[in-house]
Parts: C-alpha cells; sequence; structure tokens
C-alpha cells in the first residue's frame, strides 16, 4: 500500500514538470490590426512623401548687394535648372514593359518554380539593400563627423 502510494506520488510530483501543451494563437484584436496598418500607412506615406521632396532640385540662388549693402536676390536666367520630363513616347511604354516584365515573372514562377524565384529575390534585396546602405553612408559621415570616406 505504501508503496503505491508513493508511486502515485511521484507520478504526480514529474506530472508537473510536464511542459504544457500549446495553447492555441488568439485571434488578434481589432485594436492591434488597426494600429498596425495605421503603422504601416503612415510608414508609407512618409516615404513617398520623404522621397518627392528629395528628388525636388535645390535651387540656391546667387545673393549680390545693391547700394546699400543690402542682399537682393538676382533673377540671372543661368541658375534654371533642367528638368527631365516624361515624354508621351516613354508613358506609352510604361504598360508595354510593365506588360513584359510581368509574364516574364510567370515564365520565371511557371518553369522554375516559386522557392528559386523566392531565391533570386533574396538575394536581388539583398545586394541593392548593400549598395544603397553604402550609398547612403558617405554623406552621413561627413555631415556627423566632417570626414569625407568614399
Amino acid at each position: 500500500m505504501k508503496n503505491e502510494s508513493f508511486s502515485y506520488f511521484v507520478s504526480k510530483a514529474l506530472d508537473f514538470f510536464k511542459p504544457l501543451p500549446p495553447s492555441p494563437p488568439s485571434p488578434p484584436d481589432a485594436l492591434d490590426l488597426v494600429v498596425c496598418y495605421a503603422g504601416l500607412i503612415a510608414l508609407a506615406c512618409t516615404s513617398i512623401y520623404c522621397g518627392s521632396i528629395g528628388s525636388l532640385p535645390y535651387r540656391q540662388r546667387h545673393k549680390s548687394k545693391d547700394e546699400k549693402g543690402e542682399y537682393e536676390d538676382s533673377d540671372d536666367e543661368d541658375d534654371e535648372v533642367l528638368e527631365e520630363r516624361i515624354t508621351t513616347d516613354d508613358a506609352w511604354l510604361f504598360p508595354i514593359v510593365g506588360s513584359c516584365m510581368l509574364f516574364g515573372l510567370y515564365l520565371l514562377l511557371r518553369y522554375l518554380g516559386p522557392e528559386w524565384v523566392n531565391e533570386i529575390l533574396r538575394y536581388w534585396f539583398a545586394f541593392m539593400s548593400w549598395g544603397a546602405v553604402f550609398k547612403v553612408h558617405p554623406p552621413l559621415i561627413y555631415n556627423t563627423l566632417g570626414v569625407l570616406i568614399i
């Protein structure tokens, strides 16, 4: 009788240290989804806004002194920045080039499989990200430390 109660006690004690079965994941709350999507939308809008402002040409007006010694903006024609514009021929080519790219992606997915396409895209994004970081760092280091590193 003693042996049975001892073995029962040991089995219950060992059951205490067994890992709990995994609980099913709880569905996300509505507030969590709203915060997540709001963050994504804000990040996308901020990126587009900063990119559009950064792509504007920077025009520095030359200032000249007038007779009173005050600086005055000069309206020289030399200060104009040549802008690149999209022509109608370029605009007509956008859907054609886009269709060719999508058809090429379709062929890659069909004949190589999604695993290979994922690998190719992963290496391409890694290489392009590395290049972008390499391109951004020299001005950042120059502005913070005052040393030009190429």
